[in-house]
């Protein structure tokens, strides 16, 4: 109050007389006196000034269009948790922009509370770097970006927005490596670093840029020359990274496996979390063309592969996933099975390698499991190999078990010749099970009866009909059962019945049914169905069905 007496009395000591005073307090006069005073009333004082006279209301309407959201009544704005309880019930950052179309107070109180994620190309160059400084940029999308960038007097991109608020950088193709140098060095802040489709890659010098980098992704689809992406692997270091994203087309080069291995070896202080692709394209290499890869490097590499199987264990990871070069396990290429058995500490696990009857004992399944038994959380192994269940049997914080493709996939022919074993060892507090290889009544009822899951996911075995029956005994044993995707053998009768069943019962819903229709089935003869469903509990009564 004492500061309002203050602007008050500093508007009207001009004026010689209380009348002439007055006169000059109808200060609609003075914009500039109105807003001081208007800046440190709530938000209910200010509307009871709007209420005064004409002038008094277009003041405040002046007000309130040039406002930020740093003025102190906005606190008390009604509207703030009615759109922030709107903006709850949205998932994405572009659904709650939408709020912004609704009104101008809409858009003035959601602008400030969604993260923009602008693209920066040639053609929006002069929109982003225009941004307004308040919004809240935390990614920046880069691509076709070959136009010079704008400098300021240290070096670093000239922009409006708010450059220590991004959190993350995402090349595309077609940004020059003078573009990335710039970008790089202008984000202090940054926190990830993804280089997506990319073929170039840019090393700063100085780790002192890179102090907040956690997370690096490497998405390489092969195409242009990889002598830069071997410098960046064999020289750029981040001091506190924590999560790395290495999807690289291996193009029969030995230096480049070495290479991923060795920067993954160079980080095992502060490594958390591998992803390692080294073959997401399937490229068949003739042995006599692997031989030569080899022999060429054999002598001036074996020496650097010891150094990198040395930092592989001290290197503690808690989350790894592997796709695995078919032939892994031979001549040099050794180095991503000695970084999977290296760990003993993992939480999350998922390995993949081309299916090889002649090189199945190759993989070390069952090796890797059993160290890292005590942490386990989460188990993904997408390949089509036999699984012993007694490998998990000591895994007492297991809560997803996942094995083979769950998704379908080039290896759902395969996985009818594998086999589960020993399904009684599976741990009890398993939560999500979902498998590929065919399992037999026997198998299934005793998940059923023994395990509480959320999730549900299995293949029948092919001489096992089920029926409407078998699906309301998963139904009522299973009483958290959020999830239920089976593919079985059944007559076209009970597929009916079921898809009926699932229709008229209230709390199920049907998201995929299908029978007999796919490839795969008319190749296996026999008549299968598949069902993909849900199941809200709360709606759901199992009294109904017993």
């Amino acid at each position: 109050m004492e500061e309002v007496v203050k602007i008050l009395n500093d508007a009207i000591s001009p004026c010689p007389n209380t009348y002439h005073r007055l006169n000059h307090l109808s200060i609609a006069n003075d914009e500039r006196t109105m807003r001081k005073i208007l800046h440190y009333l709530s938000f209910e004082d200010v509307r009871q000034c709007r209420l005064v006279c004409k002038k008094w209301q277009a003041s405040v309407d002046s007000f309130l269009s040039t406002l930020t959201m740093t003025s102190p009544f906005l606190r008390d704005l009604v509207l703030e948790p009615v759109v922030d309880r709107i903006a709850s019930f949205l998932e994405t950052s572009r659904e709650q922009c939408k709020c912004r179309l609704v009104c101008r107070k809409f858009n003035f109180i959601v602008k400030h509370r969604v993260d923009f994620v602008p693209c920066l190309t040639d053609r929006t160059r002069l929109a982003v770097l225009s941004m307004d400084e308040e919004l809240r940029i935390t990614q920046l999308r880069i691509k076709d970006l070959y136009l010079i960038l704008p400098l300021d007097s240290n070096g670093e991109l000239q922009c409006n927005f708010n450059r220590r608020l991004v959190q993350s950088l995402v090349f595309y193709e077609g940004v020059p490596a003078s573009n990335k140098r710039i970008l790089l060095v202008s984000f202090p802040k940054m926190t990830e670093l993804s280089f997506l489709g990319s073929s170039s890659f840019v090393v700063c010098n100085g780790l002192d840029r890179f102090l907040y980098l956690k997370k690096l992704q490497l998405r390489v689809d092969g195409t242009g020359d990889s002598g830069s992406l071997l410098e960046f692997l064999g020289k750029a270091k981040f001091p506190v990274l924590e999560d790395a994203v290495l999807d690289l087309y291996f193009r029969r080069d030995i230096v480049l496996y070495f290479e991923a291995h060795h920067f993954i070896a160079n980080h095992w202080k502060t490594l958390k979390a591998v992803t390692l692709k080294l073959c997401p394209k399937y490229e068949y290499i003739p042995p006599d063309c692997l031989s030569d890869i080899v022999m060429v490097h054999t002598i001036s590499l074996l020496r650097q592969f010891q150094e990198v199987m040395k930092a592989f264990d001290t290197l503690e990871l808690e989350s790894l996933s592997i796709d695995f070069l078919p032939f892994e396990g031979t001549s040099l290429f050794y180095l991503s099975f000695a970084l999977a058995e290296s760990q003993q500490s993992l939480q999350r696990i998922s390995m993949r390698k081309e299916f090889s009857q002649s090189r199945e004992e190759l993989l070390p399944l069952d090796t890797i499991l059993l160290k890292n038994a005590v942490t386990l959380v989460d188990i993904n192994i997408p390949h089509p190999y036999n699984f012993d269940c007694t490998w998990i049997e000591g895994c007492d914080q297991l809560e997803t078990l996942c094995i083979g493709e769950t998704s379908g996939g080039r290896y759902q022919m395969m996985f009818s010749q594998s086999n589960i074993f020993t399904v009684t060892a599976i741990p009890l507090q398993i939560q999500k099970l979902k498998t590929s290889i065919r399992l037999t009544r026997d198998q299934v009822q005793w998940i059923i009866r023994n395990l509480q899951l959320i999730e549900f996911h299995f293949f029948g075995h092919q001489s096992d009909f089920y029926c409407l029956q078998d699906v309301k005994y998963i139904l009522c044993h299973q009483l958290k059962l959020n999830t239920l995707t089976f593919n079985c053998s059944m007559s076209c009768k009970h597929f009916l019945l079921i898809k009926e069943f699932i229709r008229s019962t209230k709390g199920i819903v049907c998201h995929d049914s299908v029978y007999g229709e796919e490839e795969f089935f008319v190749a296996l003869g026999d008549s299968r169905a598949k069902f993909n469903i849900s199941i809200d509990n709360s709606l759901f009564s199992r009294d109904a069905v017993r």
